[in-house]
């Protein structure tokens, strides 16, 4: 697809699910997080598909609280290291 162009649709592919994922981002940085640096977007990006698969998970909180009281922990060190 050629966005230059204006070719937005080419058969049944489209870029539409993509966009609205960078949308979700940037609203994200912008709103919540701030600032996001390469060494944790990994991190960041795990957490934004947590929650757009779970969006009409009426339990989410519940669910999300569930995990974090089995995960290991990240120590600071670890977190902060190279």
């Amino acid at each position: 697809m050629k966005h230059r162009e204006k070719e937005f649709v080419k058969g049944d592919v489209h870029t539409n699910p993509l966009e609205n994922v960078r949308r979700l981002l940037k609203r994200n940085i912008v709103g919540s997080y701030h600032q996001v640096g390469a060494k944790h977007l990994d991190a960041y990006l795990d957490e934004l598909e947590f929650r757009f698969n779970n969006r009409e998970n009426q339990h989410m909180f519940r669910d999300a609280m569930c995990k974090l009281l089995v995960a290991n922990s990240l120590p600071y060190e670890k977190l902060i290291e190279d």
